[in-house]
């Protein structure tokens, strides 16, 4: 072992007082491979399924096309939850798996809601006006508004007998446009 280091540090003559001061070390490794360096790396070649932000009730379902201000607006995404992947890297074989966790909607009014599980909209389902069970928002203001989902996944590797967590996360996007409805009186 100390000749080992005593190479290693490119000392000649054992009688050199640094060499009279080392402490055994393990040899350096050479050729280890990091699993946790690898998963990082592998998981850059992974592509995580594209997800769809979708909003309601369907503006397209009234006249105007568009929602309405005060009016509870359903949020939710679709897309596969889940995806996997067996990547080799270095010859080491790597299991991965990504789930999605939540999404945060940046809404366009400078409100972000974060929703763990979201709910879809069904005509029909529930009274108009009922805000969702769980992911919703209501805007107070009329305009044109471009809703930023930024979808939070959590990958879990394993390799090489070990195993950890990275997160990732993709985004996707919306438009949104929400108008002011007034109720008019018409004599007859």
């Amino acid at each position: 072992m100390l000749e080992h280091q005593r190479a290693y540090l490119g000392l000649t003559d054992s009688s050199d007082y640094r060499w009279s001061n080392l402490v055994p070390l393990d040899p350096p490794s050479v050729g280890v491979v990091d699993p946790a360096v690898l998963a990082r790396e592998a998981s850059a070649m992974l592509r995580l399924p594209g997800q769809v932000v979708r909003v309601g009730p369907d503006p397209s379902l009234n006249e105007w096309n568009m929602l309405a201000v005060g009016f509870p607006v359903w949020l939710w995404w679709e897309g596969e939850g889940t995806t996997s992947r067996t990547v080799s890297l270095d010859g080491v074989t790597l299991e991965m798996v990504a789930r999605r966790q939540s999404s945060s909607f940046e809404m366009g009014d400078g409100t972000t809601v974060t929703c763990g599980v979201s709910t879809p909209w069904v005509a029909g389902a529930r009274p108009p006006g009922s805000p969702s069970p769980t992911c919703g928002h209501v805007y107070t203001e009329r305009g044109d508004y471009t809703i930023r989902a930024t979808h939070h996944w959590q990958l879990s590797w394993t390799a090489m007998g070990r195993s950890g967590v990275l997160p990732m996360s993709n985004t996707s996007s919306a438009e949104l446009e929400v108008g002011e409805l007034a109720a008019v009186i018409v004599e007859r």
